[in-house]
């Protein structure tokens, strides 16, 4: 892929700087998720075993080290769109680590079929033109593994300030994923919705710098948690696939990308 199109450059500043001052906290915070990004990959991937992986937007590395754990993914390679970032992965002991790059946020540089798989982690979400990244993960790789955090729920718009802090400029029910995925051609082979752990939740909370009651905010998460759980009972599966989860991982293998159309009188 060669298109003019790359990330703005405010939103690269905004991660360099994010990723050169990268707290103790925050440090500790990627450890912790990384531990559900592989085991939700595991989860999905099943059987499969790769030769090589490239993680895209691989942010501290974190998730890589955490791969690295597992023979499944041969050698581990890495694009990030932050300077500091690279820095960061390319200083860490990852093991059958072979290649770390930088990249603009859509043309990734490696050669077309260069990986057995590619993973791209909390990713999407971020991305301006996601159609685009889609285009050049699949221009690259064989297989896909894509985690998103499932923001969307009605009435999402009244808190936009809250996702944009949070760099998310796009939200995704599993449903409009899915959709994203099979409009550019990749087939689903496995999927899996989770919850975020108590683990991590408690540690949101007990390393926020809000002023607030810590003890009473732990009290209202696990009333929220068991809320949601009887829900569970009671809701469609439609609605609980929908609405009930926190993150959705799958695995996919890109295909062919479908025709697009615009005969609307033979479609009534």
């Amino acid at each position: 892929m060669d298109n003019m199109t790359q990330a703005d450059t405010s939103i690269v500043a905004v991660y360099d700087h994010h990723y050169a001052s990268n707290s103790t906290v925050e440090k500790e915070w990627t450890e912790l998720g990384s531990y559900s990004r592989l085991h939700n990959t595991l989860k999905v991937i099943k059987d499969h075993q790769f030769d090589s992986t490239i993680d895209v937007g691989a942010g501290d590395g974190m998730v890589l080290q955490r791969l690295s754990q597992s023979e499944k993914f041969g050698n581990l390679n890495a694009v990030e769109i932050s300077e500091a970032a690279a820095e960061t992965i390319q200083s860490l002991p990852i093991p059958r680590l072979k290649e770390v790059k930088t990249f603009d946020g859509y043309n990734i540089p490696f050669q077309s079929n260069s990986f057995d798989l590619a993973t791209c982690y909390h990713v999407i979400e971020h991305v301006e033109h996601p159609r685009l990244l889609l285009r050049e993960i699949a221009r690259i790789s064989r297989y896909q593994v894509f985690e998103i955090p499932l923001d969307y729920y009605p009435g999402i718009d009244s808190n936009i300030d809250r996702l944009m802090a949070y760099g998310h400029i796009s939200v995704y029910t599993p449903s409009l994923f899915r959709f994203l995925l099979k409009s550019e051609g990749f087939s689903i082979i496995s999927e899996h919705l989770s919850n975020t752990s108590w683990q991590a939740q408690k540690f949101m909370i007990t390393h926020s710098k809000k002023s607030i009651n810590k003890d009473l905010r732990l009290f209202k998460a696990q009333l929220s948690n068991l809320k949601r759980n009887l829900v569970r009972l009671f809701a469609s599966q439609q609605y609980n696939q929908e609405f009930s989860y926190n993150a959705y991982t799958c695995f996919c293998e890109f295909k062919a990308k479908p025709e697009i159309g615009y005969d609307q009188v033979n479609l009534w």
